[in-house]
């Protein structure tokens, strides 16, 4: 018997959750129609602001497995699809556990908690504390948070997920050989350094009321621009500290102008 199956989920008590979010983690295939017995093309046609989860599909979302599930699809559809480069481990991903959060809820989390660092998206204490209490509300936010760090890195149609196929949605059998980084060397470093530099710039450029008047108002841009071409960061800076770490710094600035941005 599977341990999910000695699980007896009727303490739960069902919580809902935006219906945008849910169809999303149905088109990627995070849920399925069976998990929520819900309709993927009925959600589409509703308009409903939010929508109820069943007991089961409640405990995923408040225990950290729904967005471990989706992280891992985040982190396939970042490389297929942008060549971003995250250096989350999807069989870390896969030691969360179904069960009943208050069983399960911290260990989940605090895993998640340590991928999500990798990618500089950071959980205050408090929060992650909140979040493993059963927190919907922080739960929510961090969802929102790992959309708005995606969308920012790449372009504003990154939720359509459009035209995606089987083998581009989540899969259970998911794991570090199906979603490696592949060739990175310091041959091809500059490359991919400089195509999330223009992900980002067209990222602001295309929300000028919103990035880049924070920006201005608070006397970031002529820092950032600095901090992004810093030797660090470049060609010499690749030499000196190897791709992946390069990679990682140039993360890390990401991460400094999303906040003060008030992105992130």
């Amino acid at each position: 018997m599977d341990a999910d199956d000695r699980v007896d989920y009727e303490s739960v008590a069902p919580i809902e959750i935006n219906r945008e979010l849910l169809l999303r983690l149905l088109t990627t295939g995070t849920l399925s129609e069976s998990e929520t017995e819900l309709s993927q093309s009925d959600l589409a046609a509703s308009k409903q602001m939010k929508c109820n989860l069943n007991k089961k599909t409640s405990a995923m979302y408040l225990n950290g497995v729904i967005f471990s599930r989706y992280l891992i699809f985040l982190k396939k559809h970042m490389k297929h699809k942008y060549n971003q480069i995250w250096s989350i481990k999807i069989h870390t991903m896969h030691e969360v556990q179904q069960g009943l959060p208050p069983d399960v809820s911290s260990h989940n989390w605090q895993l998640i908690n340590a991928e999500l660092d990798k990618i500089s998206i950071n959980i205050a204490e408090g929060d992650l504390s909140a979040i493993i209490k059963g927190d919907q509300a922080q739960i929510d936010r961090i969802f929102t948070r790992i959309e708005r760090y995606s969308k920012i890195i790449t372009d504003s149609n990154f939720l359509k997920f459009e035209d995606l196929k089987e083998e581009e949605r989540y899969a259970d059998d998911m794991d570090d050989s199906t979603v490696h980084n592949l060739a990175i060397t310091d041959e091809n470093l500059s490359e991919l350094i400089s195509l999330r530099q223009q992900n980002t710039m067209r990222s602001n450029i295309s929300k000028p009321s919103t990035i880049l008047t924070k920006m201005i108002t608070r006397g970031i841009t002529k820092h950032s621009s600095k901090f992004i071409e810093t030797p660090l960061i470049g060609k010499e800076g690749a030499l000196k500290n190897g791709p992946e770490k390069s990679l990682t710094m140039l993360d890390n600035g990401l991460r400094i102008r999303g906040q003060n941005s008030a992105f992130l």
